[in-house]
Parts: structure tokens; C-alpha cells; sequence
């Protein structure tokens, strides 16, 4: 989410998620298995890198907002961590053998399309949490 903080808070109402059509990665089709190898290690790193900026950003979150908030925050690291995710994107990397940024968005978009043809509101939130999440 991007925008300007005017008063800390929470603000209620309806979401509106927008997609950006275009995402800034370019797709690299890997031609060896060393590039695989390679690709799947520069995933792992980019994930734990991720994750220690979310736990940075969840620290200053529950400083100045606190707990309930900084509980927000969690869903983000619940992504990350879900082994079935990131064995999704290596499976990706490793079987249609595209870089690791082609993989995630691959396997993101998966994912809410799986929520949309579910159709529920309660699929519908969690679809905006990773669509969040992938825009960060």
C-alpha cells in the first residue's frame, strides 16, 4: 500500500485493491541446471532478506502502534514462511525454468485466481492480503 499517514489509526471502510498490470521484473529462462541451482539459492536469500525487513518493519509498527497492530504485520510472515508457497515458486523455477521473479508472480496470480473463482468474501480479503504483500 502507498500513500501519506495523516493521523495514526485505523481507517474503516471499503478496499479497493489495484493491480498494476505491468510488475517490474523480466522474465529469464534459465538453460542449465546451475542457473536452477543458482536461481533457487538467490530465492531462498531474497526470502530470508524479506523476512528480516518485515520483522524490522513490525518492530517500528508495534513502537509506535502497538501489539494489534504490529499483529497485521504477521499475515506477512505467514505468507513467507508457508513452505508450500516457496516450494511452489522453486517447483516453478526449477520445472518451467523461469527466474524467481517470473516464478513468484506466477504462482501469486495462481493464487488469486484460486480465491476468485472461490468467490467468498472471507477468500476475497486473503486475496487482498497477498495482493499486498506482492506489491510491497
Amino acid at each position: 500500500m502507498r500513500g501519506i499517514a495523516a493521523s495514526p489509526g485505523i481507517g474503516i471502510g471499503k478496499a479497493f485493491v489495484v493491480k498494476e498490470e505491468a510488475l517490474s521484473y523480466v522474465f529469464r529462462a534459465l538453460t542449465s541446471g546451475s542457473e536452477v541451482k543458482k536461481e533457487i539459492q538467490r530465492f531462498r536469500q531474497a526470502s530470508a532478506k524479506t523476512r528480516s525487513d518485515i520483522l524490522q518493519t513490525r518492530e517500528k509498527v508495534l513502537k509506535v502502534l502497538g501489539k494489534s497492530h504490529a499483529a497485521l504485520i504477521d499475515v506477512h510472515l505467514l505468507i513467507l514462511d508457508d513452505a508450500l508457497f516457496s516450494k511452489d515458486v522453486e517447483k516453478k523455477i526449477t520445472q518451467e525454468r523461469m527466474n524467481a521473479e517470473a516464478a513468484l508472480v506466477a504462482v501469486l496470480d495462481h493464487v488469486g485466481r484460486t480465491f476468485d473463482n472461490w468467490g467468498t468474501s472471507i477468500f476475497a480479503s486473503a486475496k487482498t492480503i497477498f495482493w499486498m504483500w506482492e506489491s510491497t
